[in-house]
């Protein structure tokens, strides 16, 4: 994008889930770590094993965002809790979900947080058949597997872009990076809740998600077992 925006100054371009930014660029994100950090509070509250997991398709900027709020609203409940995370290498593979779906569940994992396309509703129905919970993403998936889902992380990009382009249309888009988060609750919300979630875990959750909104809670770049990260600021 960057090498084709110089060729053509007078159109502006929208990076989607991108981290740059110039003259005539800019880039659209869904804060995927504000979304994640509440289904980590909702996680650790049910599980029984402490073990949780992540599984994605690839692991770059906003799936490390998402493993990290993940992480990080879980230790919120309990510090102890153990996350494992593991990349398909593909978004759609079935097969390859099933098989990483099951490869952490063996490890005691009993509540899974997936990102995947075409492959997440083989992650959600193994879940389902082996008598653990997991999480919708991107669509409210609460109907794929309502034994195991006890809700989804969804993302509205669609209305994201539009928003960017209602900004064009008056001229005011710019040049820098756009997160949208759960300040814009058409964009960014969690879905319908699963029986299995208690209302107690679900005040809990949504209490977190408005002291985001009023940023009593925030997130600020930190280092974590000297890694550049982000870290929980109340």
């Amino acid at each position: 994008m960057e090498q084709v925006a110089s060729q053509f100054p007078n159109t502006f371009f929208v990076a989607v889930n991108g981290s740059i930014k110039g003259d005539n660029i800019a880039a659209l994100r869904i804060d995927h770590l504000q979304g994640s950090y509440l289904c980590g509070i909702i996680g650790a509250s049910l599980t029984k094993s402490n073990k949780l997991a992540y599984i994605a398709g690839q692991e770059f900027e906003a799936t490390q965002q998402e493993l990290r709020g993940f992480e990080l609203g879980a230790k919120s409940v309990k510090p102890n809790i153990q996350i494992t995370s593991t990349f398909t290498g593909d978004w759609n593979d079935v097969a390859k979900g099933k098989e990483a779906t099951l490869a952490l569940i063996s490890t005691g994992a009993d509540v899974i947080y997936q990102w995947l396309d075409n492959a997440s509703a083989a992650v959600l129905q193994t879940a389902s058949d082996k008598g653990v919970y997991a999480f919708g993403n991107t669509q409210d998936q609460l109907d794929v597997a309502p034994k195991a889902v006890l809700t989804s992380a969804v993302k509205r990009l669609d209305i994201a872009i539009a928003y960017l382009a209602e900004l064009a249309k008056q001229k005011q888009l710019k040049g820098q990076i756009y997160t949208i988060g759960l300040e814009r609750p058409d964009i960014l919300f969690l879905g319908k809740f699963g029986a299995a979630v208690p209302e107690t875990v679900k005040q809990k959750a949504l209490q977190a998600k408005q002291e985001i909104v009023d940023k009593k809670i925030t997130f600020e770049n930190c280092k974590d077992a000297g890694k550049d990260t982000r870290c929980v600021k109340t």
